[in-house]
C-alpha cells in the first residue's frame, strides 16, 4: 500500500506539480521581458512607459514568489527527509556516486 501512494505522489509531482511551477515561472519571465521591451519601445519615442513599469514589477515579483516557494518546499523536503525533489531516486547513498580517485 505504501508503495503504492508513493507512485501517486512521484506521478503527481512529476506530471503536475512540476509543469505548473515552470508554466508559472516562464509566465513570470515572459511578462518582466515584455515589461523590458515596452518600456525600451517608450523610451525610444521619449515618453516613460508605466505599463512597461509595471509588467517589469509583476514578473519580477512573481519569479521572486515562485523561487521563494521552491526554496521552502526544499527547505521542507530537507528538514523531513521526504526525497521529493527526485522521486525516481530515492536515498542514493553517497559512496555509490564514482568519484575520480575510483574511476583512474
Amino acid at each position: 500500500m505504501v508503495q503504492g501512494a508513493q507512485a501517486i505522489r512521484d506521478a503527481a509531482i512529476t506530471y503536475v506539480i512540476d509543469p505548473i511551477l515552470m508554466l508559472m515561472f516562464s509566465l513570470g519571465f515572459f511578462f518582466f521581458v515584455l515589461g523590458i521591451v515596452e518600456f525600451l519601445w517608450k523610451m525610444k519615442d521619449g515618453k516613460v512607459s508605466e505599463e512597461g513599469k509595471e509588467h517589469m514589477k509583476w514578473g519580477l515579483l512573481g519569479m521572486v514568489i515562485m523561487s521563494s516557494i521552491w526554496g521552502i518546499i526544499a527547505l521542507i523536503d530537507n528538514s523531513l527527509g521526504l526525497n521529493l525533489g527526485n522521486p525516481r531516486n530515492p536515498n542514493i547513498d553517497a559512496s555509490q556516486i564514482p568519484s575520480l580517485e575510483r574511476i583512474r
